[in-house]
Order: C-alpha cells, then sequence, then structure tokens
C-alpha cells in the first residue's frame, strides 16, 4: 500500500518549498499534469535523495522523471513543469527567466529567510540516487489530475 492513495501510477515527481505560498500555489497550477506527484522540499525522502544525487541538499524546485533518467533543476525545471502542464511556450520561458526574481519576491511576501541555491539545468540520475526512488516516489502525493 502507498502513502498516499492513488488512482494512477506516478510518472514524475516534483520537488518544492511547501512553506512556500508561492512555491504552493503552483503546484495547482500544474493539476494538468498526468501521472505528477508531489512532495516537499522539507520531508526526509526529498532530503536524502537530494543529498545522494547532489552531495549536498540544494535549495530550489526539483524535476524528477526517472523514465528519462534525468532530474530538472530550478528554473529548467520551473519552465519544464509548465511545458508538461500544456502551458503557453511564453509562460514557460518567462517563469525560467524570471524564476530568481520570483523567488526573491515570494521570499520577502512570505518572510522565507532561505536563499535558493543557484542550481539549475538537466542532470543524470547518479546509480545511488536511482536506488533512492522507489521512496521518493512513495512519499509523494498525488497531484488531482484536471483536464
Amino acid at each position: 500500500m502507498t502513502k498516499y492513495e492513488r488512482s494512477i501510477e506516478l510518472s514524475s515527481v516534483v520537488i518544492y518549498d511547501s512553506k512556500c505560498p508561492y512555491c504552493s500555489a503552483v503546484t495547482k497550477w500544474i493539476k494538468r499534469t498526468h501521472g505528477l506527484g508531489a512532495i516537499s522540499w522539507h520531508e526526509k525522502k526529498a532530503q536524502e535523495f537530494l543529498n545522494t544525487q547532489f552531495n549536498y541538499s540544494p535549495f530550489a524546485v526539483f524535476l524528477v522523471v526517472p523514465s528519462e533518467g534525468t532530474i530538472y533543476a530550478g528554473p529548467t525545471a520551473a519552465k519544464e513543469l509548465c511545458n508538461r502542464a500544456n502551458l503557453p511556450e511564453l509562460f514557460g520561458r518567462l517563469v525560467k527567466q524570471e524564476y530568481h526574481k520570483i523567488s526573491k519576491t515570494a521570499s520577502v511576501l512570505s518572510n522565507r529567510k532561505q536563499d535558493l541555491d543557484k542550481i539549475e539545468g538537466k542532470f543524470i540520475l547518479n546509480p545511488d540516487a536511482l536506488s533512492l526512488l522507489e521512496g521518493l516516489f512513495h512519499e509523494a502525493w498525488t497531484l488531482p489530475f484536471e483536464k
């Protein structure tokens, strides 16, 4: 049995800052992405996974896609999430371009003290991180799919 009951199999998971109102609101925008789960950056399984993948736990948004053997990080993850949610291409480019400005604004508005790490791009999942995917996906909650 999974931690969260779900009627679909997850194909990818977003790791995000659940303590940030902006980040939490964004997860609502990506409900149109079928098979996407989410887990808070603050969860133990997310921390273990990031530490194993990067040798530290960078503070940013991530999109883990096992079928591609990749993890998208920071602005690249934000743009990829927009693309997968079928949002207009212009929106995805804008989100990627303004990612750090949006984050700074969200930090001020939510009184978040932790700055985002300057990590971005598409990374190959390392073998040790791959071994932690089952636990990461097990702990992820499912975004209710909306057409």
